[in-house]
């Protein structure tokens, strides 16, 4: 049996941007606008604080950005503090080199643990424990004064910026929800 033209005719609204149907009446004008006026207008801060979902997201969007931020400044600090922590840990350049390395070490480790637990636990709790444990690191780094607890204190390091890099990237649009 075959089908007609109309019975693959989707309905929608007569104001659709691209109609499915026919939308001109007998004179050939359109019958509608294509776009719906505006009746009422809100503002972006009136939609934080009167609805949940935008307020989250925006929350959401925030976080990812400080973590973006906390990320490369982290990574960025590398340089300029590479002599300071030489001198607190008492090491020479080359043992101190097995801090970087021990650091990225920790990052590729990080990155496969994050890939492994992403779809297994709650993103939002590894994301915070992730930003949690980076900023514990950051700030214990230079106390450390032992060579094998400075080493321990950049792999943990490595492995939380890991694990914050590949849960951040794994959330759809962050931003783009405001949009």
């Amino acid at each position: 049996m075959a089908k007609s033209k109309d019975d693959y005719k989707v309905n929608g609204s007569e104001c659709e941007s691209v109609p499915f149907n026919e939308s001109t009446n007998e004179d050939g004008k359109e019958k509608c606008q294509t776009k719906a006026p505006i009746t009422e207008y809100r503002s972006f801060l009136h939609e934080i604080l009167n609805n949940d979902a935008t307020r989250f997201k925006t929350l959401l969007s925030v976080c990812a950005a400080s973590g973006f931020c906390i990320l490369g400044w982290t990574k960025g600090q590398f340089g300029p503090a590479f002599l300071d922590i030489l001198l607190i840990g008492g090491t020479s350049l080359e043992e101190g080199s097995m801090f970087m390395t021990s650091y990225f070490i920790g990052r590729v480790l990080g990155s496969i643990l994050g890939g492994a637990i992403y779809s297994r636990l709650n993103r939002y709790l590894i994301l915070v424990v992730a930003m949690t444990t980076n900023s514990v690191m950051f700030a214990v780094i230079p106390w450390c004064t032992v060579y094998e607890l400075m080493i321990a204190a950049h792999v943990l390091h490595g492995i939380s910026g890991g694990v914050m890099s590949v849960c951040k990237l794994h959330y759809p649009g962050f931003i783009v929800h405001l949009l």
